[in-house]
């Protein structure tokens, strides 16, 4: 069999949308998951990103795959329809498959898929999913034929679920309004699996992607709502400043914040040690505590909003490791007061810090 004998016979045995239209349309994932499994699941053997929408998901798959191949990895793309070699659908770094392995699905597979009666696209979706794991890539792009919720792209877990936007498309099989189409396109969200809508459209729109998103319990970002960053630069030891539409920001490096942190601590650990000593006696520590506290949580979530690993201020961790921090501290203040008998500033704030960013 030659590879335009083998391209024809998938053309004229699985019915292809492009050529019949609705009579090619298969609905539901049975032979979908049949093939899956007589294949033994190859997507599971790499990562995927899925993309849906009415317009736009190609170009965004082919961006996505250029992105990721500038990175050092070994990208497959699954895209349809083709303009001219049926290879154009399934490429690996951007170049289409051989025409030996499209012979040999048809040769070795035929048995197996004839009495399913596959569409076009189920074929070719159970074929690009075994050649990318055959190939051993690192991720995969892959776009949705139609639809989304009953696609059979639809059977992968993605890192990431994309919606292009939405307009009226086949609406003999989505819906005739703009929210039936959303609901068909957000069936591609799924549980723990961050999703992503390009151009959120009308409220009652991307009300259907929020009550979707909410009720597998993951989480949702409608792009169009988002600053557009239009570039952006790294300074060696400055850190990075993005460039948007209506000017630049400065996002310091971790190791900035780290150095911001220390010293935001040590500024407020002299406060509480001065405190108490101006106050005095029990009250006036129970005073510099209540105010450390607060100051050290609010400097915390500050802190937080540029880095969540830079203070363990927020969460239950945190409040027990500033529990038992505050006991120090006044241990080491009652100490000052009591037994070596002077109200020391400096050695309150030393044991405070040494025990916050050491000794806990």
């Amino acid at each position: 069999m030659t590879y335009e004998q083998a391209v024809n016979y998938l053309y004229e045995s699985a019915p292809l949308f492009q050529n019949i239209g609705a009579g090619a349309y298969k609905e539901g994932l049975s032979n979908t998951q049949l093939l899956d499994e007589h294949f033994h699941h190859p997507h599971r053997h790499y990562a995927t990103i899925h993309v849906a929408g009415t317009n736009g998901k190609g170009s965004v798959s082919h961006t996505l795959a250029a992105i990721l191949q500038s990175q050092g990895m070994k990208v497959g793309l699954y895209t349809s329809p083709h303009l001219t070699d049926f290879r154009e659908r399934i490429r690996v770094n951007g170049q289409m498959m051989p025409k030996q392995r499209v012979v040999d699905f048809v040769e070795q597979e035929r048995s197996f898929f004839e009495p399913l009666h596959p569409s076009f696209f189920e074929l070719t979706t159970a074929l690009a999913f075994k050649f990318f794991e055959e190939q051993g890539v690192d991720i995969a792009v892959i776009e949705v034929g139609l639809g989304g919720r009953l696609d059979c792209t639809n059977i992968i877990q993605p890192l990431v679920s994309i919606i292009t936007n939405i307009s009226f498309d086949h609406i003999q099989f989505l819906g005739n309004t703009l929210e039936k189409i959303a609901g068909e396109k957000a069936g591609i969200i799924k549980h723990g699996i961050p999703a992503v809508v390009g151009e959120s459209g009308s409220e009652s729109v991307a009300d259907v992607f929020r009550e979707k998103a909410a009720s597998v319990g993951t989480s949702l970002t409608f792009a169009d709502r988002q600053s557009e960053v239009l570039d952006f630069t790294l300074t060696p030891g400055k850190g990075y400043t993005y460039h948007f539409r209506n000017g630049s920001y400065w996002s310091p490096g971790r190791r900035h914040m780290k150095d911001l942190w220390n010293t935001i601590q040590i500024i407020f650990a002299a406060i509480g040690g001065w405190l108490g000593w101006f106050l005095g006696g029990s009250d006036g520590l129970l005073y510099a505590l209540i105010a450390f506290a607060m100051i050290d949580y609010i400097t915390g979530i500050m802190c937080a909003i540029y880095d969540k690993n830079l203070s363990s201020s927020v969460g239950f961790k945190g409040i027990c490791k500033k529990v038992l921090i505050f006991a120090f501290v006044g241990i080491a203040h009652i100490l000052d007061l009591h037994v070596i008998g002077t109200g020391s500033v400096l050695r309150t704030a030393i044991i405070f810090f040494y025990i916050s960013n050491e000794g806990v």
